[in-house]
């Protein structure tokens, strides 16, 4: 998918977009999701980390996560209610 949007012009990916199914995956799986697309992106566009969690706290944990593995930015699905 990374090489097929690449390919067809993007400027920057967001890796768990509120499109997907993002919130069914557990921290773990967020990790890899996020470092398999960085990795195979390969600084060739921006890459960007959807978070979606319920919490401040969890939030800022995916946050510093997503710093850590060197995304370029973040996005926030803010929750309402």
């Amino acid at each position: 998918m990374v090489e097929h949007v690449i390919a067809g012009g993007v400027h920057g990916i967001l890796a768990l977009g509120s499109n997907g199914e993002f919130y069914g995956l557990d921290h773990e799986q967020q990790e890899r999701a996020v470092t398999i697309t960085i990795d195979q992106v390969n600084g060739r566009v921006p890459v960007y980390m959807g978070i979606g969690a319920i919490t401040t706290k969890e939030c800022v944990k995916l946050a510093r996560l997503g710093e850590s593995l060197n995304a370029q930015a973040i996005t926030i699905l803010p929750r309402c209610s």
